[in-house]
């Protein structure tokens, strides 16, 4: 590649070792490609994907996967072989060959259906492709498996049955009528976005929902909704503080309007609702990897884990021989408490599961992006984490060896992290860290030549425009 800057505004496509690991059990329909990337916006927050063709080891600079030989010894022959096709090579040259040679898990040649129908043996298996197109798997540098199949196990208010609050409300109401009294009701939400629609608050859930805790997250996973049961069992009042980088949202009067901002208030509901057993986050990895595979993804990075135990369980689950897919996980740090744990974390990496490096939220959503300059929605000039302490903790991170992810949406969050990045890579300079941007909505030219010239990957992601623009524009003066 001639820069490491890497801008990519939907799915890319990367070389993956092919394994013969690829059964796929329980699919109850066939997905098409063009389903599945229609799909992905509604199970991650219209989350756009970026990744780079090469990957990254737990220690050491970047790698390629290895590759067959290049000169293939006589008697050699092919496992498996597909002919009759388009097959998109990803080389230099973009070319496009009728076949390919697998053995081993490896690539063995491409080429014309003569070229590789030499490599045909006694146990060869030949799928004829029928002129479809074989591609290189999909690599999704940003996606998180655990929380999809978290989010599986929650009710869902989202499109197209659930469009607005009148919606939400009848739709809440038939849960509540089939909930034991008191329980928790947890939801997933999505319509944010649209100009005619405002986001529900504690009033519309309270209205069907007056003798159950409520907490209905949206989709995007930064904010979230109460209802005033599930408030005063987290004991959260008007009298509550705002956390550091976290918002609890009051309306003119100072009411609570059940709504909460950013994983540091989210977090004060959260640690209230009854969580999910071992077996069940277990579950929650190894259950969407069947989806994914089904639609070509043959490799993830799951930038967003906590807590360390359920890194240790991606860990344990690849230790174990359960990983259908090639996977590298990131833990997420919401509190400067958080580093001794992040520091103590196993480094551990086989060829399907590995330990790669850590994640900072340094802003939310569009409502609350961290700007130079005020912008439409609720919050413009509050960072999650004090500076000070942010770059401190990057430089102890970065001194890992390890790489080192970061949500931006607005243009100050992205000069900060790009200082701390700076300060560190200065203190302690080693070779490509490889360190990245998610999802850099906002930037200046300047920001953007800041980017290139330290390195940084960056993953954009063009739907937050879409999203959240309407925040994003300046207010009326």
């Amino acid at each position: 590649m001639a820069t490491n800057v890497h801008l990519y505004s939907s799915y890319a496509l990367g070389y993956v070792k092919l394994e013969r690991r690829t059964n796929m059990p329980g699919s109850t329909r066939a997905w098409s490609r063009r389903d599945f990337l229609k799909l992905f916006p509604t199970f991650l927050g219209s989350t756009i994907l970026a990744c780079s063709t090469v990957e990254q080891r737990a220690e050491g600079p970047p790698t390629l996967p290895p590759s067959a030989p290049t000169t293939l010894e006589p008697g050699t022959f092919a496992e498996t072989i597909f002919m009759n096709g388009k097959v998109v090579t990803m080389d230099a040259a973009d070319t496009i060959v009728q076949a390919v040679a697998i053995k081993d898990g490896l690539i063995l040649k491409t080429g014309s259906n003569e070229a590789i129908r030499s490599l045909t043996g006694p146990k060869t298996k030949v799928i004829d492709l029928r002129g479809r197109t074989l591609t290189p798997g999909l690599i999704d540098a940003h996606i998180h498996p655990q929380q999809m199949g978290f989010y599986g196990r929650m009710v869902p208010f989202l499109p197209p049955e659930v469009k607005s609050i009148q919606d939400m409300k009848r739709k809440l109401a038939d849960v509540v009528a089939k909930t034991e009294k008191g329980s928790w009701i947890r939801g997933l939400w999505l319509f944010e976005g649209r100009t005619d629609v405002r986001r529900p608050n504690r009033q519309d859930l309270d209205a069907v929902s007056p003798a159950h805790p409520v907490w209905i997250m949206h989709r995007g996973g930064h904010f979230g909704v109460a209802n005033s049961m599930a408030l005063k069992m987290a004991n959260i009042s008007e009298n509550t503080p705002n956390p550091t980088g976290g918002i609890i949202e009051r309306d003119s009067k100072g009411n609570l309007t059940g709504i909460l901002f950013n994983l540091q208030a989210t977090d004060l509901m959260i640690k209230h609702i009854p969580f999910l057993t071992a077996e069940s986050v277990r579950e929650n990895i190894i259950s969407p990897q069947s989806l994914l595979a089904a639609n070509g993804v043959t490799s993830f990075q799951d930038n967003y884990v906590r807590p360390p135990e359920t890194i240790s369980m991606y860990l344990d689950i690849g230790r174990q021989g359960k990983m259908l897919l090639r996977g590298a996980t990131y833990y997420a740090l919401e509190q400067p408490k958080e580093l001794d744990g992040a520091l103590r974390i196993e480094r551990y990496g086989d060829k399907f599961i590995r330990f790669a490096g850590f994640k900072f939220i340094m802003d939310g959503q569009a409502p609350i992006a961290y700007t130079h300059e005020p912008h439409k929605g609720v919050k413009w000039n509050m960072p999650t984490w004090d500076p000070r302490i942010f770059k401190k903790t990057i430089r102890a991170l970065h001194d890992t060896g390890l790489q080192i992810c970061v949500h931006t949406l607005g243009d100050a969050a992205l000069d900060l992290v790009l200082d701390a990045y700076e300060e560190a890579m200065k203190a302690n300079p080693r070779p490509d860290p490889r360190h990245r941007i998610e999802h850099c909505i906002l930037s200046t030219p300047k920001a953007t030549k800041r980017m290139k010239d330290l390195g940084v990957v960056i993953g954009v992601t063009p739907t937050f425009i879409r999203q959240g623009g309407r925040f994003l524009s300046a207010p009326v003066r």
